[in-house]
């Protein structure tokens, strides 16, 4: 499955998130990723940002089934925050 992801966080912290989706996608711009994965490498990397991000970063994960959009998460942010909303 094609995944696009996308990381806003603090300057600081930029290089944990990008050594963390470099293990699953190769970098296309600063800190956007894509490139296409199994099922089990989404989860996996889902969980290893989920881990690390802070109410204060965004993560999003946008993925791809034949070409339109399936599924898009957004990490970081509370449910109902008007920021939630894709």
């Amino acid at each position: 499955m094609h995944v696009i992801v996308s990381y806003d966080v603090e300057a600081n912290r930029t290089q944990l998130f990008k050594k963390i989706c470099h293990k699953y996608l190769p970098r296309i711009q600063n800190s956007v990723f894509e490139g296409d994965l199994r099922i089990s490498q989404i989860n996996e990397l889902i969980f290893a940002l989920d881990k690390e991000v802070k109410s204060n970063e965004t993560v999003r994960i946008w993925r791809f089934k034949e070409r339109e959009i399936f599924k898009v998460y957004l990490l970081g942010k509370p449910i109902g925050s008007q920021e939630n909303i894709l």
